[in-house]
């Protein structure tokens, strides 16, 4: 990536463009009526023990700047930023949520905060091999891929592997900053034999903790037979001095057992659902915008959701309710759940919102589908 804001810091998200590509034009043109929630994936590991410290950078064309440090913001922080634990969609994804108003490239970097503690990143691995079985019947090789878990780094890696076969993957490896990396070749089926070495070790200082293009190695076969039987082995990656269990992959040239059409790879590394009504939105705004003595309004219900790391962003945008800008960011965070509006629900029922509640009520009553499976 041209022009890296990132002297000490690992990406941990691929860069996210918010609306055009091009984003030279004036600082005033790039501003939006409304803040907008832009959702996408990190590959930072965070359980069970978080040891980063987050930094969203940002360049509405003047170039790459911090936009805010996540607990550090102040009053002139221009960016909300939510963070969720991996697993919370059934996806086994980390995401990140940022609210903001600017039109811009955005990027999440971080580094361990604490020297004594190793931070760890989530990777993707996967391994091609040849398309064509006849390839199978000489010398042929393999090539394992170790990319950040972020979904555009496997978007990468797919274009480059056109007229490839994925023939097996793994998500969730977690690899530390520290440590080499290794990948190793066990039982190879009989027929077949390693052409080089068994065991591929990369330093850490190459492996560059899989900087945001990932790193891959190519393991070489050769087949001992004219017909030789269909090709099978195990590929084992290891980090040393590392707590965390080997990935153990499978690794088969069978037909069609990780085929998977354009569409079904493609799960996206951006997410853009959404779940009330406006008018809803509206109606609840109108009752929770009005602060009272009890907190049982906007700002408890931020407190209820966790959005209260910097309550004062929410109350910046004189044209805007705080209620509705809550409500936007927790469409977004809670996107694809069933219990969602439920959970929401009960949320206002223990603020002591029975007028909040009728209101939801009457949306699910005329919306069941909402809460089905």
């Amino acid at each position: 990536m041209e022009n890296t804001p990132l002297p000490i810091e690992s990406a941990l998200s691929p860069v996210i463009v918010i609306g055009q590509c091009d984003v030279s034009m004036s600082s005033h043109d790039n501003i939006l009526r409304r803040p907008v929630v832009v959702s996408f994936r990190h590959c930072a590991s965070t359980f069970p023990r978080d040891n980063w410290q987050f930094t969203l950078y940002s360049d509405e064309g003047t170039g790459w700047q911090k936009a805010v440090t996540i607990g550090e913001e102040n009053l002139n922080t221009n960016m909300f930023v939510q963070f969720e634990q991996p697993g919370k969609k059934n996806d086994g994804f980390g995401w990140c949520h940022v609210m903001t108003y600017s039109l811009a490239r955005l990027m999440l970097a971080g580094h361990p905060r604490r020297n004594s503690l190793s931070a760890a990143k989530r990777v993707h691995l996967a391994v091609f091999g040849p398309m064509d079985m006849s390839a199978y019947r000489r010398s042929f090789e393999l090539r394992v891929y170790c990319v950040p878990e972020t979904g555009a780094a496997m978007e990468s890696v797919w274009k480059q592997e056109d007229g490839s076969r994925l023939l097996c993957e793994s998500n969730d490896f977690i690899l530390n900053e520290k440590g080499n990396l290794c990948i190793c070749i066990e039982d190879v089926v009989p027929g077949y034999s390693c052409e080089g070495p068994e065991v591929v070790e990369i330093s850490e200082t190459q492996h560059r903790w899989v900087a945001q293009n990932g790193l891959h190695c190519s393991l070489k076969f050769r087949p001992k037979e004219t017909n030789p039987p269909p090709f099978s082995t195990r590929v084992i990656v290891y980090q040393k001095a590392s707590s965390t269990e080997p990935m153990v992959m499978e690794v088969s040239n069978e037909p069609e057992l990780y085929d998977a059409t354009s569409e079904e790879r493609e799960k996206g590394s951006v997410c853009v659902e959404f779940r009330l009504p406006f008018g809803v939105k509206d109606e609840l705004a109108r009752l929770l915008d009005m602060p009272n003595e009890s907190h049982s309004d906007w700002r408890g219900l931020a407190k209820k959701l966790h959005y209260d790391r910097y309550l004062q962003f929410f109350a910046s945008f004189p044209d805007c309710s705080p209620t509705s800008l809550l409500l936007d960011l927790w469409e977004a965070s809670c996107s694809g759940s069933a219990r969602a509006v439920p959970d929401l629900l009960q949320t206002l029922r223990v603020m002591g919102r029975p007028d909040a509640v009728m209101i939801l009520e009457r949306f699910l009553s005329a919306f069941p589908q909402i809460v089905s499976p």
